[in-house]
């Protein structure tokens, strides 16, 4: 549970860094503690319409810190931010067409006119969307690669993907954390 607080508390606090990279494990931790929060935000604005408010705003603060953890996590695995864009951008603009289109074939339909054309237009823009969202969580659970231009590795060696103990390319100091990484808390597992 510390791990997940860390990882949230690391987003806030490089709400501003678009640069450098961020450990897979580092993105997902984040990114549970937001659902969790988001998931309670929604159960609270279920009871007090109060919390709707609360909810949106949450959301809306939360964007830059989540959009800069992103970045961080896309230079892990070595895609520039642009990547984002794209993946963000397509969905979204398939969606709009989709809502367009289904209304539309709604109409249609509903007059007695043949809406087949849009039907078909609309299986294609949701394969499109399936097929960003996919190519996203592929690059978001894609493990971390040796040094690239985004920064050193952050999980603290360098060399070919291979971890503290195996064959590296680093030199001596393989496995130990490199400088310029920016996200370090000291944990050391659960206690037994």
């Amino acid at each position: 549970m510390n791990r997940i607080i860390e990882c949230y508390l690391d987003a806030w606090r490089n709400w501003n860094n678009f640069s450098g990279r961020t450990r897979r494990s580092g993105y997902w931790y984040a990114f549970l503690a937001n659902v969790i929060i988001v998931f309670v935000l929604g159960i609270l604005a279920g009871i007090a319409d109060i919390f709707e408010v609360v909810s949106g705003l949450y959301s809306l603060v939360y964007l830059v810190p989540s959009l800069a953890l992103t970045t961080r996590r896309l230079h892990d695995t070595n895609h520039s931010a642009w990547w984002l864009l794209v993946i963000c951008l397509v969905p979204g603009v398939c969606g709009a067409i989709i809502a367009v289109a289904a209304g539309v074939a709604f109409a249609l339909a509903f007059t007695g006119g043949s809406a087949g054309g849009l039907v078909a237009l609309i299986l294609v823009l949701l394969v499109v969307c399936l097929a960003c969202s996919i190519l996203f969580l592929v690059l978001m659970v894609k493990d971390s690669g040796p040094d690239n231009r985004y920064g050193p590795n952050p999980k603290g060696y360098s060399g070919m993907g291979y971890g503290p103990g195996g064959p590296s390319y680093g030199g001596p100091e393989a496995g130990a954390p490199q400088q310029g990484y920016q996200y370090s808390p000291d944990y050391k597992g659960p206690e037994l």
